[in-house]
């Protein structure tokens, strides 16, 4: 069953501060994994000062956030549904998921991590 994602996209590259105008929230439906893939709930963002630079068009150690593209950072989640053999319903995992309520994974740069431990200490592993 597909629902509603809620999700945090750069709307434009900030001059100085960031203003509200330079983000946009999103809403549309969250795909069905394919094989392979899961969905995975967001419970808990990583705001981080590097995210300022990603908004940057300019050099950085990882390609820029898109205009357009939902924001990158890091976050901790439960998986929902899942095609892939090792993700179970219910693994809380760490990643790169970015600003989403929900959003697929193919599993890169994710971890399973033990279910009773505490979401910002589970956020420090996504690093």
């Amino acid at each position: 069953m597909n629902r509603n994602n809620r999700q945090v996209r750069l709307a434009a590259r900030p001059v100085g501060e960031p203003r509200p105008t330079d983000r946009e929230h999103v809403e549309e439906l969250t795909g069905q994994p394919d094989g392979g893939q899961f969905v995975v709930q967001v419970l808990c963002l990583s705001i981080d000062p590097e995210m300022r630079g990603w908004m940057n068009a300019g050099r950085c150690y990882i390609r820029p956030v898109g205009i357009g593209e939902v924001m990158r950072t890091g976050a901790v989640g439960r998986v929902t549904a899942s095609r892939r053999s090792g993700s179970s319903v219910d693994n809380q995992v760490p990643g790169a998921f970015g600003a989403h309520e929900r959003c697929v994974s193919d599993r890169r740069g994710v971890t399973k991590v033990d279910p009773a431990a505490p979401l910002p200490t589970v956020l420090k592993i996504a690093d």
